[in-house]
């Protein structure tokens, strides 16, 4: 018989995570990932002919990324007064801030997001399998079955990474309008 556990955890807390990469951010949030797992095995030895073997195993994966209840506002439209009509306001229920881009500038300021801001994901792998073996004169033969279980759990925003809108303040050679 043998057993084997293993996990891995990160946390960071700051303007960038797996979903959010600010240079300028009006919050930090907290991104937090853990992979643990499990798998157990054992053999039996029923007489020197006959053996079984089962194995067993859970894999776990977990990502978030937290904000405060304060971290959320300080992203939302709302608390900037910013109440321009969205066309895809259903893509945006929280209400948070349009991306930003500036160009021209060095190491500018920025807001940007992929669709999974904010992000709380899950996902689970179970996995149960058992043979039989039996040596028969000259022969073995083999039996068994596998069991698997995945399930992948997304409750973050559905959409892509312009889901809140954006903001280019930047040169535009191609805008008649732009002062530069």
């Amino acid at each position: 018989m043998w057993f084997r556990a293993s996990g891995y955890k990160s946390d960071s807390t700051g303007l960038n995570s797996a979903a959010i990469q600010n240079k300028w951010g009006p919050a930090p949030v907290d991104y937090q990932q853990t992979m643990p797992n499990i798998g157990v095995n054992g053999t039996y030895i029923f007489s020197p002919t006959l053996i079984n073997e089962a194995t067993f195993g859970i894999n776990l994966w977990t990502e978030s990324q937290v904000l405060t209840k304060e971290g959320l506002t300080a992203y939302q439209r709302a608390t900037y007064g910013i109440n321009i009509p969205q066309t895809y306001p259903a893509q945006n229920p929280l209400g948070v801030l349009p991306a930003m881009s500036f160009g021209g500038v060095s190491g500018p300021a920025q807001i940007s997001y992929d669709g999974r801001f904010p992000m709380v994901d899950d996902s689970m792998s179970y996995t149960f399998r058992d043979s039989l073996t039996k040596v028969w004169k000259t022969h073995v033969f083999k039996a068994g079955f596998q069991f698997q279980h995945a399930q992948d759990n997304q409750y973050h925003q559905a959409g892509n990474n312009s889901f809140p809108g954006s903001f280019a303040f930047g040169n535009d050679s191609a805008n008649p309008n732009d002062s530069g």
